[in-house]
């Protein structure tokens, strides 16, 4: 259940820290083609699928997640973005293609490949809450009732800085899909 509960929260609900820029310029940076492919969980009853393609016209990712709940309830996210490599660490650069009323800034993900896995974690929203807090970097925070946005409005290689050097503390909320093997 975790997993699920983990990747609704992040992926449907949206999480709450947005960039204006991506880590990476998607035109110079080429697609990590090991994460392409179709990603699944299973937990409890609810499962749902993560198909993860190339728009070459755009040279870019697309990413489908269809998720199915009990009772036979199916939701489906879209998302456009591209990889960033920084140090040895690989990130996802997304953005909302459907539902249209989304967040439109970029959200991050760091991942990693294993056999047959991939393992993302979001970035901690709280250590660029208290970046830009501290004023070490250009952003700003929306306070939402109980809830709070935070909005990054660094350039991208300030972006890029303040993420390599916060890359030890830089993760949360982390889940592991597994990858489906269709026979040929």
């Amino acid at each position: 259940m975790r997993t699920l509960l983990l990747i609704s929260l992040l992926f449907l609900s949206g999480c709450d820290l947005f960039s204006d820029n991506p880590l990476s310029d998607p035109a110079k940076e080429s697609i990590d083609s090991s994460i392409i492919g179709t990603w699944t969980w299973y937990e409890e009853g609810d499962w749902g699928f993560v198909h993860i393609g190339t728009d070459a016209a755009q040279k870019q990712l697309k990413i489908t997640m269809v998720e199915f709940k009990a009772g036979g309830k199916m939701d489906t996210t879209e998302f456009t973005g591209h990889t960033t490599k920084l140090a040895s660490h690989s990130f996802l650069n997304l953005r909302w293609t459907r539902p249209e009323d989304m967040e439109k800034g970029y959200f991050f993900m760091e991942y990693r490949i294993g056999t047959n896995t991939l393992e993302g974690a979001f970035l901690a929203t709280e250590i660029f809450e208290k970046a830009i807090r501290a004023g070490t970097l250009k952003g700003e925070i929306i306070s939402q009732g109980l809830a709070r946005k935070v909005l990054v409005h660094a350039g991208q290689e300030d972006l890029r800085r303040f993420v390599t050097q916060n890359l030890a503390s830089l993760t949360t909320n982390t889940f592991r899909l597994k990858k489906l093997s269709l026979a040929k």
